[in-house]
């Protein structure tokens, strides 16, 4: 750390380095990912609750941007329509779960 609250080039490369994670509660992009994790393309690491919203944590976070990426240029990731529909209803299951319903 250099005087104050200024920061080195190396501290900022290093704490980009150090988010390996993708985090979303985005009631799209949770369970794309998550279909995409049912075939694979990415891995769910965990899901966790914080003031009654659903958190979901998928790795490595630089496929999950892709991925979404691709989702929104309407690019086929290779996700069947079943896996799609799965996860939608995993995704709402868990914020219901969360909100105690």
């Amino acid at each position: 750390m250099v005087a104050g609250n200024l920061v080195t080039r190396k501290e900022i490369k290093m704490k980009k380095e150090e988010i390996k994670e993708f985090i979303t509660n985005d009631k799209v992009y949770s369970p794309f990912l998550l279909a995409c994790s049912l075939n694979g393309l990415i891995k769910l690491v965990k899901t966790f609750t914080q003031n009654e919203v659903v958190y979901f944590v998928f790795s490595p976070q630089e496929e999950a941007r892709s991925l979404i990426d691709r989702f929104e240029l309407k690019v086929d990731s290779g996700v069947s329509n079943k896996d799609f529909v799965a996860a939608q209803e995993f995704f709402w299951k868990k914020v219901y779960e969360a909100k105690g319903s």
